[in-house]
């Protein structure tokens, strides 16, 4: 028979899951008969709706099928669908991410690790007294390291009751860290924690100093410094938070002194907010105790722009994970009691490369993954390799891949889908297009910038059959032509030197990266133009052949580039007098721009100036009774041709 009460808290669950308000319903439910099918459904769907699929699973295979609503039945199926992408996402993610206990010589709690000086700091609710030799009783966390130097830090920060954690800055010269202290309210005595900090002065620390607005009764703990020791972020119940524990920052004013807290208030809620961290590179991290937590604690992090990002397994779990730490650029450590049945506290360790990305190769077609596929990767340096999809049609690959490639599928583009969220394990699908016909594929790039260039003119063919075409937005073409149609690709675009092609260079399976140079207004163009060094016969300024074979190049170059105006400069070493080293240079110049206007250039689009030897490279001078000392290689170099693009 079932009691009155029992039927007002039926109806008080049902009234509160029919508004949305899970939390409430759940309280309900439990307060009712736990063998009623009416009650396991509601907390099924309940628990269901705040995304815990491992109890809605719990109560829902509990539950006859056939007994249930379709509604219902489909929230069923989305239950275990949610839970095999759950651990398929976790199986995956821990190829990125996998965090291993850090073996302590601490049989009870570990967490809230440090380095300092090299060695690792830690809080432990179990370890010997310096004095006695016995063990604390578990209650009480003390400052534990298994390094040779911390026996000071350790006299510093551990008192009669809990001590820790602390937080160090880069230079390890400021540490600021929680010790519980004794205070009166009323006739009786409460220990709270408040925050001391130490400095470092001539290679010694200084005596703690308790911060001036730790107020007595409240709660302040879990300090963390940033890289730069000027802003300090803690845990605390002081006034102007949210409700519960919430984290503040203070700032150090010009004097060295911290001024009056604030309330963090992007990341504070109703519950707990705890433990906050920064990184080596300033990002901020937190816990918390949220609705949306996998359970317990778990770690967040706060973007510049305000966004709370919920960190994914295998960094949360259904336990307590907080004070996540940075040791160096991948390894990353922080505290958990996942796999203790006593709530038994670990240090745990990760590695961490953000600049891996996961990819689901997907066929655009049958929808299907592509599974166990030989998969050829090209970065923007030209690099190659081949890789394989697993069972799943997963890859795990740096984002500096820049294209891949799939046999019997188009080539795909991999840059820009890198997220710039940390700690981002999201895999991304990515749809092959079945091949339909042979093409050779062109990705151009400017040479120092790396970005694709628009518009570029390709042009392809052989003997006098040419046919041309540009780049799109993401400077790619597809040339519809076989390498047996062609002989070589020329790629040009205004105020960038051409390239051309051979086709030998394109017997390759990925697409040919084509890294286009700037033409700069004011530089030398000799060696973009790959021009060997133009010699006059001595004291003539007449050209003779093998000047007139570098020559074409620069006309080449002219010709391609109608837009271009070029000055022709000439230079001499320092032998002879500056007046005749002067006339020689500029006769020579006046040569060489005479020789491009003969052969068709717009004088125009042409000056020439000689320089004589005023202009001198390397110091070799040489003028009136001073003699050089230089090489004739040396003096040589000063000897030269310059074809500096003018507009």
């Amino acid at each position: 028979m079932v009691s009155c009460a029992e039927k007002f808290n039926l109806m008080d669950a049902n009234n509160a899951q029919s508004k949305d308000q899970y939390h409430t319903a759940i309280h309900h439910y439990h307060k009712c008969d736990s063998t009623a099918s009416e009650v396991k459904l509601g907390l099924a769907c309940s628990y269901y709706h705040l995304n815990n699929m491992d109890k809605a699973d719990y109560y829902f295979s509990q539950l006859d099928r056939n007994a249930i609503s379709p509604e219902n039945v489909w929230i069923m199926e989305d239950t275990k669908k949610q839970l095999a992408q759950k651990e398929e996402n976790k199986r995956r993610s821990e190829t990125i991410i996998s965090p291993k206990v850090i073996p302590l010589n601490n049989s009870g709690s570990a967490m809230c690790p440090v380095y300092i000086g090299g060695e690792l700091y830690y809080l432990s609710s179990k370890s010997l007294s310096e004095n006695s030799g016995q063990e604390y009783p578990d209650s009480f966390l003390k400052l534990e390291s298994e390094g040779k130097d911390a026996q000071n830090l350790r006299a510093l920060t551990n008192g009669q009751f809990h001590a820790g954690p602390l937080a160090v800055d880069a230079k390890e010269q400021c540490i600021v860290f929680s010790k519980n202290v004794l205070s009166k309210e009323g006739n009786k005595s409460i220990s709270t924690p408040a925050l001391f900090e130490i400095k470092k002065i001539d290679g010694n620390w200084t005596e703690p100093v308790r911060l001036p607005w730790c107020e007595k009764g409240l709660i302040y703990t879990h300090p963390a410094l940033t890289p730069d020791g000027q802003t300090l972020y803690f845990s605390s119940n002081r006034t102007g938070g949210s409700g519960g524990m919430d984290i503040f920052k203070a700032v150090k004013g010009g004097d060295g002194q911290w001024l009056t807290p604030v309330a963090v208030v992007q990341c504070n809620t109703k519950g707990d907010d705890v433990f906050p961290s920064v990184s080596k590179s300033g990002g901020f991290f937190f816990s918390s105790n949220r609705k949306d937590s996998f359970g317990g604690w778990d770690i967040y992090s706060l973007g510049a722009e305000g966004e709370i990002t919920h960190l994914p397994e295998p960094i949360n779990s259904e336990r307590d994970d907080f004070s996540l730490y940075q040791a160096n650029e991948n390894t990353w450590l922080f505290s958990s009691s996942r796999g203790s049945q006593i709530n038994k506290d670990q240090v745990y360790q990760f590695t961490y490369d953000p600049h891996l990305v996961q990819y689901i190769l997907v066929d655009s077609v049958s929808k299907q993954t592509i599974k166990k596929a030989s998969v050829q990767l090209a970065n923007f340096r030209g690099e190659k390799r081949t890789i394989e999809s697993d069972e799943n049609g997963g890859i795990v690959i740096s984002s500096d891949s820049l294209l891949a490639k799939v046999e019997g599928y188009e080539i795909f583009d991999l840059n820009g889908r890198k997220s710039n969220q940390i700690f981002d394990l999201s895999q991304v699908e990515v749809l092959l297009q079945p091949k339909a016909k042979d093409v050779i594929q062109l990705k151009v790039f400017d040479l120092v910038s790396l970005e694709p260039i628009e518009g570029a003119q390709v042009m392809w063919g052989k003997d006098s059959q040419w046919q041309k075409n540009v780049t799109n937005e993401s400077g790619e073409i597809n040339i519809p032509s076989t390498l047996e149609e062609i002989n070589s690709i020329v790629v040009e675009k205004e105020g960038y030197f051409k390239q051309k092609i051979g086709v030998s260079a394109l017997k390759i399976d990925l697409p040919y990266i084509v890294q286009l140079k700037k033409a700069e207004i004011g530089k030398d163009i000799s060696k973009d133009l790959s021009l060997n060094p133009i010699y006059f016969d001595s004291n003539k300024s007449t050209l003779n052949q093998k000047a007139k074979v570098e020559l074409d190049k620069v006309l080449l170059f002219m010709n391609d580039n109608p837009g271009y105006r070029l000055d022709c400069r000439s230079h001499t070493d320092c032998r002879s007098s500056k007046q005749y080293n002067l006339t020689l240079s500029n006769a020579r110049a006046k040569s060489v721009m005479d020789y491009l206007k003969s052969k068709g250039i717009d004088p125009n689009r042409l000056e020439s100036h000689g320089y004589g030897e005023s202009q001198s490279t390397n110091g070799c001078d040489c003028e009136g009774k001073q003699k050089s000392t230089c090489s004739e290689e040396e003096l040589a170099k000063n000897r030269r041709l310059e074809f500096v693009i003018i507009n």
